[in-house]
């Protein structure tokens, strides 16, 4: 039980980071595309700070919820052998 906690931890703690990682870049996307855009509208500054929260968070989630769903496969297709 000792080791479990600190390998589901750094587990948790690389899905976290990958996730806000992935959702980043994938949010600086329209910023880097500009020519695109309706040239009339402005965002102020706490639009980009939203826009950058809402799709960091969902990145998260997201990589969250895959690295759940793989431990739940993994568990039910191996389940560990109890001595």
């Amino acid at each position: 039980m000792a080791f479990i906690i600190p390998a589901l931890f750094m587990t948790a703690c690389t899905a976290l980071g990958k996730g806000a990682f992935a959702a980043l870049q994938v949010a600086a996307v329209p910023f880097v595309l500009r020519g695109i855009v309706e040239p009339s509208i402005r965002p102020q500054p706490v639009d980009y700070a939203i826009w950058f929260a809402i799709v960091g968070l969902m990145g998260t989630a997201n990589s969250t919820a895959i690295y759940a769903i793989n431990t739940l496969i993994i568990r039910i297709i191996d389940p560990v052998k109890k001595s």
